[in-house]
């Protein structure tokens, strides 16, 4: 998988579902990206007793930008504006089809990352601290 061995990823966000939304695993499973134990979280839980983050992304939509919650302690961020494919409605098609653009747009951004040599990212992670 992208970065396997590099990173450690990890998922949260400010208004979890409470359940990983199924097309989000069907797009997983489509792309053969494991699923297995994922469940839906809030941010809040990374705050305390966190594992060190070098790097921390925050997606959004529209320039609704919600900040990182401080305690997460210091790191590079950046913010990468995708559309909340969650919040299309519509037909199963129109829904699955909103979270593959969504797939596709943050798999760019993944492999851009991903493609960064071990000292660009430890630059990146020392200029926040």
């Amino acid at each position: 998988m992208d970065g396997e061995g590099r990173f450690n990823v990890f998922s949260a966000g400010r208004f979890p579902a409470g359940i990983v939304n199924p097309f989000a695993l069907a797009t997983l499973a489509a792309h053969n990206y494991p699923a297995d134990g994922l469940t839906s979280k809030h941010w809040e839980e990374f705050v305390e007793g966190t594992p060190t983050m070098d790097l921390v992304y925050t997606i959004f939509e529209g320039g609704l930008l919600s900040k990182v919650p401080v305690g997460l302690g210091r790191q590079a961020t950046a913010e990468w504006e995708i559309a909340d494919p969650s919040m299309v409605m519509g037909t199963d098609s129109d829904k699955q089809r909103a979270f593959d653009l969504a797939f596709e747009e943050l798999h760019r951004h993944v492999t851009e990352v991903v493609s960064l040599s071990d000292a660009s990212i430890r630059l990146l992670a020392s200029r926040a601290a």
